[in-house]
Parts: C-alpha cells; structure tokens; sequence
C-alpha cells in the first residue's frame, strides 16, 4: 500500500511540474510573438495576425502577458499607418478577454 502511496506522489509530482512548464511556455509565446511583432514596422497585416493571435492566445493573469499587450496596443493606436478598423478590432478583441 505504501509503495502505490508513493508511486502515485511521484506522479503527481511530474504531472504537477509538467504543467506549472506549460503554461510557463505559453506566456513566454505570448511576450515573443508581441516583441517580435514591435521590432518591425507595423503594418495592417502584421496587427491583423496580431489580433488572429490574441484570439486564440489563452487569457493569462499576470504582469508580464499583460505589459506586453500594453506595449502593443499603445504602439499599434499611436501609429498613423494603422487603419482606423483594425485599431478598433484590437480594442475589442482585448475588451473581450476583460484586458482593456
């Protein structure tokens, strides 16, 4: 009984750290993908795949994911090239996952 204890601790254990490392994963994507998307001029495809992105993207709670997106909205609503309609699109997408 005590060996089937701790083998199912041990398990727990792995699967425990298994996904604290998913999710770990998940949110540095989110900052990458939000970085690599700044270092280039902005353009209406790149907020397109953006806003593409976010909406499959899973919310996330915490500083880094959403100072991120903070840098990525403001850039993309203070960039003149940006059509107005994708601007607003963006706000949406984030009004719907409760950032903005």
């Amino acid at each position: 009984m005590m060996q089937f204890v701790c083998i199912l601790l041990m398990f727990s254990i792995f699967f425990g750290f298994s996904y604290v490392a998913y999710k770990s994963e998940q949110k540095r994507k989110m900052i990458y993908v939000t970085d690599e998307m700044l270092k280039k001029p902005l353009t209406d495809q790149a907020v397109k795949h953006y806003i593409e992105f976010l909406e499959t993207a899973p919310e996330r709670n915490n500083a880094s994911y959403w100072h991120a997106l903070r840098r990525a909205y403001e850039q993309i609503m203070n960039a003149k090239t940006i059509d107005p309609r994708l601007k607003k699109e963006l706000k949406k997408t984030l009004r719907n996952q409760v950032i903005v």
